[in-house]
Order: C-alpha cells, then sequence, then structure tokens
C-alpha cells in the first residue's frame, strides 16, 4: 500500500467514525480503536507525524481526545 493509498483509507476510516451515532457505543468503540491501530501501525512503515497531523486536522467533527495520545503529545515511536 502506498502513502496516498494509506491516507485516503485513515480519512476514509475516520469519516466513518465521525458518522456512528452516539447512542451506537459498540460500533464507535470498534471504529475507534480500529482507526487507532492503523494510526500506530503506519508510524511503523514511515508515516510521520506531521503527515497524521495534517490528515487529523482535516478531519471533518474530529475529537481533540479521541486522537491517540502519542500524536496529540507529538511522541515519537520506536
Amino acid at each position: 500500500m502506498m502513502k496516498f493509498e494509506f491516507f485516503a483509507h485513515l480519512q476514509e476510516s475516520l469519516t466513518r467514525y465521525n458518522t456512528i451515532a452516539q447512542e451506537d457505543t459498540l460500533e464507535k468503540q470498534a471504529q475507534k480503536q480500529y482507526v487507532n491501530g492503523l494510526m500506530r501501525a503506519s508510524r511503523f512503515f514511515g508515516v510521520s507525524f506531521e503527515e497524521l497531523e495534517a490528515i487529523i486536522q482535516h478531519n471533518p467533527a474530529g475529537d481533540y481526545l479521541d486522537i491517540p495520545a502519542f500524536i496529540r503529545q507529538g511522541r515519537i515511536i520506536r
């Protein structure tokens, strides 16, 4: 998977997460875990913090608290 394909998939997953009703807690939690896993895994194959930050900032109706702490805090995973 190329970076731009990954970014498109991540954006789609974030959009899907934001469209899930707050009342559907199980589905929302499952999608949140999926997105968090994508973002964590992306760091291992060379996606920079800045690239992830750019996607998150362009995420419509994104909830800051739903962004993984390691990205909010700018931590580097090695």
